[in-house]
Formats: C-alpha cells, structure tokens, sequence
C-alpha cells in the first residue's frame, strides 16, 4: 500500500517565503480560536522563525521554515463546511452592498428594453452611465446632494427614477433583494423657468430672462401622445352629483367635462380667469383645447383608400390617388356625446396621394421592432414571446424572425440586438399599395385598432410644407397640397363648426422669436424641474404624460453604448460636462480613499505587527 502526499513548493525566493509568512498570520486568528495550545505554540513559533529568517534575508532557513509552515497548514488550516460556507455568504453580501452603492452613486451598466429613445438608443442596446454626472445619489433614495442644476442642459439625455412620477408598475428591485424604483432614460428639452412652444415638429422656446432657446437637438418633437392626453374621472356624490372628467396634457388639467345625471355635457378650459366655455376665436391667451403650446399645429394620421371615404371627403378625392392621408385635427371639447373612441371632438379632413407621395412615405417609413411569425407581426417583447398576442398579418414569405424599420430601410435583428440591413428585394418592404397602408397604420402599435382609432403617426406643416414620419411628403408649391388649402378654407366658409387644417406659422415677429406670444400660450416649466421627452414620441411615456420632472429624481446620464458594435458604438452625441466638476471630482475621491484604506487594512492584517498585536 502506497501513500501519496501533496508535493510542497520549493520558495525559491525570499518573496515566495515572505508570501508564506503573510499567508500564515492571515490563517492565525482564525485557528487560534479551534486549535489546542501544542498547535498554537507551533504555529506561533513557525511564524516567528519565518519572520526572523526572512528579515536577516536568510534564505536557505527562510525556505526550511516556509516548507514546513506549509506542512503545518495543510494538516491543520483547512477550513471546515461552515467556514467555508460563512466566507461565502459574508462575500456575497458585502458584493451585493457595494455593487449596489457603486451602481446607485457613480456608474452603472444598462440594457435598453424598449424602443423609446430611438434613434439614440434602441432594445437592448448596452449602455454604460454615470450616476454622478450631476450630482451625488443617495443609494437607495430619490434624493441627492451638491447637485449642479447648471450642468443638465438642453439636450442632455438624463436617467430618471420613477418614484411619485405617476409611472405604473415602477416598483423593483436589485439584485432581487434591495427594494427600489424602476429607472427611466430620456431627453431634457427644457429646464425650470424656461416656456415652450411646438411647431413643425420643433419646439420654440424663451428662458426666464427672455432670451431665445436655440434648438439642441435635430429631433421630431410632438406635443401629446393621444388628443385626450390623460384622463382623470371623479363620480357623482352627494356633494357634486355632476359626473367630472378632466383632461391632462404634461401633467396639466386643460380641459374639464362635466356631465349632469340629466345627461347634459359642460366643457370648459382654464384661463385667468378661472375655468371658462371653450371659444374658438383667437385672443390674447389660449381658449380652446387646441390652442395650449401648439396642440392645433399637428394632426394625428391614418392611410385610407377611396372605398374607405366618407361622404363629406368628396371634395379631397383624385383620380390620380392611391391612397388618402386622413387627418383627425383641431380638437375640441365636446357640448354633447362623441365618439366612443374620443372624449373630444375632432375634426376630419383627407390629402391624396399619388405615386410620388406614397414613394416618400415608403422612404421615410419607421417602425417599431417587431416579431414574425407565419407571415403574421407581432410587437416586440424582450422575452420574443407572441403567445397571447394579437399581430398583423404582412405576408407569408416573410421568414420568421425579429425587423424592424428606419427612414424607410428594412433590419433584421440577430443575436444580442446586432442588426443587418435587408436588400430592396427582402419580401418584408412593402411592394403594394395595400402593404404600405398595413405598416403605416400598424407600424407602431402592431395589433388590430378599431375602424376610427387612430395610430400614433402625426402630420404637420412646417414653413408651408406638409410633414409626416417626419419627413417632407408635400411641399408647398405642391399643386395637390394647393387645393387641398384651398378646399380647407372653402369648407371651413361653409361651416361654422368646421376650423381648417392649415399652416398656422411658427411664434416668430420679423423673423425673431414672438416672446409675448409664447408667454401667452406656452408651456411654463416650473423652476426645480424639467421636461423630459424620449426621442421617439410615438413609443415614449414621458412629460406628456407625467408632467415636467422634479429635479431630484434625476440620478444620471448614459455617456457611452458598448453594444451593439456598429455606427452608433462610443460615446454619446450630448451636451458635454466637465470632468472636474464637484460630485465627480468627490466620488472618485471617495472611491481612491476607500480602495487605499481598503489596501492598507488588509497589508496591515497581513503583517508581522498585526500577529504580535493579535496573539495570545
């Protein structure tokens, strides 16, 4: 029978001798306490020896006594299950802890989940953020300290988190184990102080003093996301028997339906004045619906074909036309029941379109990320599930996989997100009439919508041109966007009921910005907050809905996309911020301290001092 033993190093070196010595003072406290006094006078005499031998550079009695420390280590210093076990849990929650306080207060990677910021960030992109860009987090908090108002500016894409912001379902956790709030990525496009209005797509704007906003960013900007906005319902009582509906915009009551039991409907808008009837007359501060920031400068929009025209679009229709652009517009607050599908009254009109037009449609056509199965689309899902899910059937020679749309060119999506274009001939870009009306009205929303439901695509004039998907599909020397203007005012003559959808002119006097204007009708952002919008505003929650964003929910920015390689690989195209700036400069300060203590702790509990000071 045969015994086999651990062959033992050879510490050929007096640091190899001298890592032995660490490596036993390091294992004494802990075998102090289960080791009788024979093994501790031994092992107490070992480390002493090595010390010695190392300090007086001995190496020859430095490796006799490293070899047989080692001996000595392996009979007695192997750690038990619960040690083991012990070292383990303390391990992983002091990770989790600092893990956790490093992600909340100085950086923190991100995997985009959905299609809000396109362009900018698309589903699952991976993006690295600091959490220090502006000030300094309170893990765990929404609050912060040594905060920089200064440093977010226009422009600026800032991580929010979702705490009282009026978001569903914001409840999380990290890791599994701290409670916390989910976290929002949008743009900043106005600060405390500053008031806005929308046009053409663009926003217009003054800050406190006065002073002209200048554009900073070259983004489609729309100023809801559904006509009725957010709806909030108060049911009769004793005390008001009137069932109320209030109607929100950025978080904002502008318009209030009341209906009495008797089945009477009273609308009314807030003015100085307090809350008034609707007039649709022009005057020196909004009175309609439509008037708040811009809301009547853009439509919402379908395609329609001839056979799908009311009545009342005889008057828009063309022989040369393929299709319709129908534009719902001008809303209003209703005197009496609507419909079922719009607490508002909107107006309709109809624009045709002939070859050329649907071609700058197909060229300007984006969507959201979708599924397909069997020929049939589905939205996208993280988990790229469609059970239970209503799609749109395209056409059965598409091969299943994950698409998507941008400025009219066609992607697969592979692996992790990495996208690759589809040549011309892919089956997926639209080759009829009918499958161009199917990706335009269910491009986004990818599920069947009701006859006079409308999708989340706008149109609106700009300098006389007509826009959608934002792009230019008319211009205004346009002969069809020509009678299409002139058949708007000749309606409109002939109906008092009816308000023409027409170019209403960006708030500019003499070319410069129209501040009494825009003081007049503007969106105000109270000072400590600011208007966060997703760069795609057709897939973006945001301060339409929740309203200008208190500044202490502001916990960061994304600066660099690692994933997927590509174009849009690196740094992120934002307003810059300077590196010595107060939370960075005191959060790499606190990092640098941490980890030299840190180092120095444990070079000190490895050290002859530390035994001496620890030993029986």
């Amino acid at each position: 029978m045969t015994t086999t033993t651990k062959a033992l190093p050879t510490f050929n070196s007096l640091r190899a001798c001298k890592k032995m010595l660490q490596t036993a003072i390091s294992t004494y406290k802990r075998l102090r306490k289960r080791l009788g006094s024979p093994q501790i006078d031994q092992l107490e005499h070992l480390i002493d020896s090595l010390h010695s031998a190392v300090a007086a550079k001995n190496l020859e009695q430095a490796r006799l006594y490293a070899q047989e420390m080692e001996l000595f280590l392996q009979e007695h210093g192997k750690k038990r299950v619960f040690e083991h076990i012990k070292e383990f849990i303390i391990a992983i929650v002091v990770a989790l802890a600092i893990a956790g306080v490093i992600r909340q207060a100085w950086f923190e990677p991100y995997e985009i989940p959905t299609g809000s910021m396109r362009p900018t960030f698309k589903e699952k992109d991976g993006v690295f953020a600091l959490k220090n860009t502006f000030g300094i987090n309170v893990p765990f908090e929404t609050r912060h300290f040594l905060f920089e108002p200064d440093l977010v500016k226009r422009g600026s894409i800032v991580i929010i988190t979702g705490d009282n912001l009026g978001f569903s379902d914001v409840d999380t956790t990290y890791f599994g184990i701290f409670p916390g709030k989910r976290r929002y990525v949008k743009r900043c496009v106005a600060k405390g102080g500053d008031t806005i209005y929308f046009y053409g797509g663009k926003i217009y704007g003054i800050d406190k003093e006065g002073n002209e906003l200048e554009e900073a960013v070259h983004l489609e900007h729309i100023p809801f996301i559904t006509f009725d906005g957010k709806v909030e319902q108060t049911m009769p009582s004793n005390d008001q028997p009137d069932r109320m509906l209030l109607l929100y915009h950025m978080n904002i009551p502008i318009g209030k339906i009341s209906i009495s039991p008797a089945g009477t409907i009273t609308s009314q808008v807030p003015t100085p004045d307090g809350w008034m009837p609707e007039d649709l007359n022009l005057g020196a501060y909004p009175k309609a619906f439509f008037e708040f920031w811009g809301i009547g400068n853009f439509a919402i929009s379908k395609l329609v074909t001839k056979e799908e025209l009311p009545k009342e679009a005889t008057p828009y229709t063309n022989s040369n036309a393929k299709l319709y652009l129908e534009l719902s517009h001008t809303p209003t607050l209703p005197t009496k029941r609507t419909s079922p599908n719009s607490l508002l009254y909107t107006r309709k009109t109809w624009i045709p379109l002939d070859d050329a037009h649907c071609d700058a449609i197909k060229q300007g056509l984006y969507t959201a990320r979708f599924i397909v199965k069997g020929g049939t689309a589905f939205h996208y899902t993280p988990e790229e599930t469609t059970s239970h899910m209503k799609g749109i059937f395209l056409d059965k020679a598409i091969p299943d996989g994950c698409y998507e749309f941008f400025d009219g060119i066609a992607y697969q999506i592979g692996w992790a997100g990495i996208s690759n274009q589809l040549p011309p001939s892919h089956p997926l870009y639209p080759q009829t009439i009918a499958a161009l009306k199917t990706l335009y009205n269910s491009g986004i929303e990818l599920y069947p919508l009701p006859r006079y439901t409308y999708p989340a695509r706008y149109a609106y004039f700009r300098d006389g041109d007509l826009y959608t998907l934002g792009k230019k599909i008319f211009d205004k020397a346009d002969p069809t966007l020509t009678v299409f203007s002139d058949t708007e005012i000749l309606r409109q003559a002939k109906s008092p009921s009816y308000i023409a959808f027409a170019d209403r002119g960006a708030p500019l006097d003499e070319g410069k910005i129209d501040a009494a204007f825009i003081k007049a009708f503007g969106l105000h952002i109270p000072e400590n907050h600011y208007l966060l919008l997703g760069d795609n505003h057709a897939m973006s929650n945001d301060s339409r809905f929740i309203g200008a964003v208190p500044q202490q929910n502001i916990q960061g920015s994304p600066i660099v996309i690692f994933w997927p390689p590509g174009d849009r690989w690196g740094v992120i195209d934002q307003p810059s911020v300077p590196f010595l700036r107060a939370p960075n400069v005191i959060v790499l300060s606190l990092a640098a301290a941490i980890a030299i203590l840190c180092y120095a702790m444990h070079r000190h509990r490895i050290s002859y001092r530390y035994f001496t000071s620890v030993r029986r």
